[in-house]
């Protein structure tokens, strides 16, 4: 009985460190086509976007994150400025 615990610990741990590698290629792969299809002031606004998002987390609920992170993705025209 423990063998077979172990062996199925064992399992759910390979498929979910499979699933992390499969989600982090998948990631990378739509990072590349996305940076592909950008522009490098489009490249620039995303790193901003990002940057300022990590700093806004701990200050906003979750809903004003998402919606400013909607705003950010729909506005990317916008200087950073005009968003604030």
């Amino acid at each position: 009985m423990l063998v077979l615990m172990l062996s199925l610990v064992l399992s759910d741990s390979l498929v979910l460190a499979d699933s992390l590698a499969l989600a982090d290629s998948l990631a990378l792969a739509d990072s590349l086509a996305l940076a592909d299809s950008l522009t490098l002031t489009d490249s620039l606004a995303l790193v901003l976007c990002d940057s300022l998002m990590l700093w806004l987390v701990e200050e906003l609920s979750l809903a004003d994150v998402l919606s400013l992170s909607l705003a950010l993705t729909l506005c990317d025209s916008l200087t950073l400025a005009e968003l604030l």
